[in-house]
């Protein structure tokens, strides 16, 4: 699973592997589009949520815990230390540099605590 939370849909896909899910937080610039051949052939399933669409009250926070139990409800706790990194939101960028390259997180879940200090 790769979730583009830049609006850059393109090197999200790019890190997604065959068969895998593509989830599509951030916004693109206009004209900004994955091709449906390609999310085809890729075996995709592409999943999003626009942030400034109109939303209930609560629901990015129940869309949250909804995936959270999901994992924690398929993941051995034991194993979650492993698989899933907690990254301060404010080293996003960073961290988004890191993607597609050699120092890559080694944990396939990472999480980006906007909270502030």
């Amino acid at each position: 699973m790769v979730l583009d939370a830049a609006g850059v849909p393109a090197t999200a896909a790019m890190l997604t592997s065959p068969g895998g899910i593509l989830g599509l937080l951030g916004t693109p610039a206009g004209g900004v589009a994955l091709g449906a051949l390609q999310v085809h052939r890729a075996g995709w399933s592409v999943v999003g949520m626009h942030e400034l669409a109109p939303a209930a009250e609560g629901a990015h926070q129940a869309a949250f815990t909804t995936a959270w139990c999901w994992l924690t409800g398929h993941l051995d706790p034991a194993l979650a230390t492993f698989w899933c990194r907690t990254v301060p939101g404010e080293k996003a960028p960073h961290l988004f540099a890191l993607l597609d390259g050699p120092g890559r997180p080694a944990e396939p879940v990472l999480l980006l605590d906007w909270r502030l200090a």
